[in-house]
């Protein structure tokens, strides 16, 4: 029976067949239709053939079957088995094992019966021969950003990078917890002091309660390290907020908690001047933000993106991915960032921010940020012509090359998830063009248009660096007014 459509693929159960999965376009969807229909008989299977996709490493296929690197396969006339990184066993028969197990081929000028070998000299696509007949699973295809390089990056990335989904104000706090012990590395917080935001338990709200859904790490997260675990006896910034709202008050122990935080910042700074430097107040640290539009009838999420330089190197340090249509919960968000890295010691030196579609936003942005970092606004079509250039482009090709430049030199470290993955591969290469088509989740390679803008926040700013010195918590201004947006 013919179906169409990987909808009609539910409502039924059984054993399931696939025939070359590789040349289906929506295969990763009807995967997800097809598991409740395996699922109900511990003897249902579901069987794929195929020969690898031509040319096409993002097909889903690529993620399912293709075999580790590195792997060897001998001709063997029963063909070999392998384990895919997908967990799947795979069993392979290609035309070397073919030929032994009795397979014959022939040439198609003469009629002669030839090796596997020879039909490959007098193949005319080689290439292609290799996919249809050795069954190679070749890199490359459209893609901008190569899979091999790709997965290096977020390998490195392990236990130092971080992607956070924010679903709500609350997912804010373990967020920022995690940024200020993570930012510039853990090495960089030469003594602990307490965290900006408050972390005092397990549960909700909480760094410590990785279990909870708030400011949990993206799908696919390989580690997570919970932060540092502040005293409860210090008053955190959170409480401070609290204070400084109208008819807030001042808990009872407020000096005598003053003098324990002034303390600690005291025995943080005499460690920093006995090792002679102040790590995290030299970080090189870039800001972009990508704001959240609507594409083909999908809702894509903002993106902040806090991309630290060390060396020839760029590292995204961490991921803000909210949605949200109200631009003061997105702009107290980016504000919060900024107050954490500041505690720190660290200024950025600029937020780039796009500003293709939402001219008006960041032209405000430009001034509500202005006392705390530069903001600068990027207009993907707006032409650059630099000496560098062999011809001027546009920012959106310009920056998009600068960033898959460093991932191509082994320069880039990511976070090691499956959603910075999947965002990466989205982006694609036709003539020359950047290009980038919405998966079923709205997704719109808006990390990598993130991590672009971050970078650009490094390289357009000039070399000279403030320091901003470790300051007190006490006392804190009240928040802005909700109306100051407008």
């Amino acid at each position: 029976m013919k179906r169409r459509g990987c909808s009609t693929a539910r409502s039924w159960s059984g054993t399931v067949l696939l025939d070359e999965v590789a040349f289906i376009r929506n295969l990763k969807e009807l995967m997800n239709a097809l598991l409740p229909v395996i699922t109900t008989d511990k003897s249902f299977k579901l069987i794929l053939a195929t020969t690898p996709p031509e040319f096409d490493d993002t097909h889903y296929s690529f993620e399912l079957l293709a075999p580790p690197a590195g792997i060897e396969f001998p001709p063997k006339a029963a063909g070999n088995w392998y384990t895919s990184e997908s967990q799947i066993r795979v069993h392979r028969a290609d035309a070397f094992d073919t030929a032994l197990a009795g397979k014959k081929i022939f040439d198609l000028k003469s009629g002669n019966e030839i090796t596997p070998t020879e039909a490959f000299q007098r193949a005319p696509n080689k290439d292609g021969h290799r996919i249809a007949h050795w069954l190679t699973w070749m890199l490359g295809g459209s893609a901008a950003c190569d899979l091999l390089k790709l997965r290096t990056a977020q390998e490195r990335g392990i236990k130092q990078c971080q992607n956070f989904q924010i679903n709500s104000d609350a997912d804010m706090t373990p967020a920022l917890n995690w940024l200020y012990e993570s930012v510039g590395g853990r090495q960089t917080l030469t003594s602990p002091l307490p965290s900006p935001l408050p972390a005092a338990g397990s549960g909700e709200g909480t760094a410590a309660g990785q279990q909870s859904n708030f400011g949990k790490p993206c799908a696919g997260s390989r580690s997570f390290s919970p932060p540092h675990n502040p005293s409860p006896a210090y008053p955190t910034n959170y409480d401070i907020y609290q204070w400084n709202r109208p008819g807030g008050d001042l808990p009872s122990s407020y000096y005598e908690l003053s003098k324990s935080y002034s303390e600690a910042v005291r025995r943080r700074e005499e460690a920093a001047a006995r090792s002679g430097s102040s790590p995290a107040s030299s970080l090189r640290v870039g800001l972009g933000f990508d704001v959240a539009t609507s594409t083909k009838g999908k809702s894509n999420p903002s993106v902040v993106s806090l991309l630290e330089e060390h060396g020839p190197e760029w590292i995204v340090r961490c991921r803000f991915i909210w949605k949200t249509k109200d631009p003061e919960t997105a702009n107290q968000r980016i504000l919060s960032i900024l107050n954490v890295l500041e505690r720190r010691g660290v200024r950025p030196r600029a937020l780039a921010q796009d500003a293709t579609n939402e001219r008006y936003y960041a032209e405000q942005n430009r001034k509500y940020f202005r006392a705390k970092v530069p903001v600068m606004l990027v207009v993907a079509s707006e032409t650059v012509d630099k000496p560098s250039l062999d011809k001027p482009t546009n920012w959106k090709e310009y920056l998009g090359n600068q960033l898959v430049a460093k991932l191509d030199d082994n320069n880039l470290t990511l976070p090691p998830d499956e959603y910075t993955r999947t965002d990466y591969r989205l982006v694609m290469k036709d003539r020359g063009r950047f290009v980038c088509e919405p998966n079923d989740q709205g997704m719109h390679g808006d990390c990598f248009d993130a991590d672009k803008l971050a970078g650009h926040a490094l390289t357009a700013t000039s070399s000279r660096r403030t320091v901003v010195p470790p300051r007190e918590l006490w006392p804190q201004p009240p928040p802005p007014p909700k109306n100051i947006l407008g």
